[in-house]
Formats: structure tokens, sequence, C-alpha cells
């Protein structure tokens, strides 16, 4: 998606976000327009070499106050009123991916799969994405689920046939 003005993106996809505090919505609306122009770079380097801002969105991130969800919830919310906007038709676009992590907090997240991550935990996540046909352009994410697995449940599959589908892990991301 292009965006032409970074400040007023961020203040209309995150303003509204319900973080507990205005100050940290603020915060928020600020570092998003900050990684909205320099899109490539990690939050350090888009909060421009500035120690204490990039701190800030780290402790931003790390606050126990709120959940990772309200942030993206705000977002979802600006994808809704702008679908209600659109004329034309919407497509749903959906697509599932891991997010591993091979380092210490690794321990505290789920199982992500396959031999190579056998010592790496994360979360699966399944995300859509609205998209209007007639602008051909993405409007942004309306829903998105966020699984662990837990450590430890490997070899189920050979199970499969005996479990009820509502049992099976495919079932989540009905």
């Amino acid at each position: 998606m292009f965006i032409s003005d970074e400040d007023r993106w961020a203040l209309r996809t995150f303003g509204h976000a319900e973080l507990g505090d205005a100050r940290r919505t603020s915060w928020l609306v600020r570092i998003s327009a900050a990684i909205a122009r320099h899109p490539r770079f990690s939050v350090d380097a888009a909060c421009g070499g500035n120690v204490a801002e990039a701190e800030g969105a780290h402790r931003l991130v790390r606050n126990p106050s709120f959940g990772a969800g309200a942030i993206f919830d705000a977002g979802a919310t600006s994808t809704a009123r702008a679908a209600a906007q659109e004329p034309g038709d919407l497509l749903a676009l959906e697509d599932s991916t891991t997010l591993s992590f091979p380092h210490s907090v690794a321990e505290d997240l789920g199982d992500v799969g396959g031999e190579r991550s056998s010592k790496k935990g994360g979360w699966w996540v399944h995300s859509t994405l609205l998209f209007a046909v007639e602008k051909q352009l993405p409007l942004g994410p309306i829903t998105q689920q966020r699984w662990c697995r837990p450590m430890g449940g490997r070899g189920r599959a050979k199970q499969r046939r005996e479990r009820a589908y509502e049992e099976k892990e495919s079932f989540k991301w009905e």
C-alpha cells in the first residue's frame, strides 16, 4: 500500500487504540509513523538512531498493561472503516505463517514444527487482508489468529483418522 503521509496514516490507523493511557496511544502513533517512513528498517533504525525513542518503542511493545491484540484491533477497526467506504467488491485474502525465534525466549513459546526448528519456539499466525478489487489496493488486515502449539505434541498426525474433525489442528483455522 502506498502511504503518502505517514503521520496522517498512523493517526488514522492507531489514534483510537485503547491502550489504557492516552500517552501510550500517542506513542504508538509516533512510532508507527516512523516505521511507515522506513518500512525496511528495524525499529531502532526507523527511530533514526535516537536511542531514547527506540527504547520507548521497545517499552511500549513490552508493556504488560495491554496485549498485542489491542494494537491489532485498532488497525483492524481502521480497515473495517475503510471497507465500509468501498463501493466495489472486496477480497478477503488469507494466509498462515510461522514466527519462530531461536533465542532464549523460545522456551516460553510453542512448537512451530519441522526438524530444523526443533530448538526454536514461536507462533502460528493466520491473517486475513481486505483488498479493494476496483481500486486494486489493499485496505489492511481485518482479522488475525495467533496460536502456540504446545511443545511435545508431535506425533499426533498419525492418529488423525481416529480424531473428530473439531479436535484437529486444522479446525482452528476455519
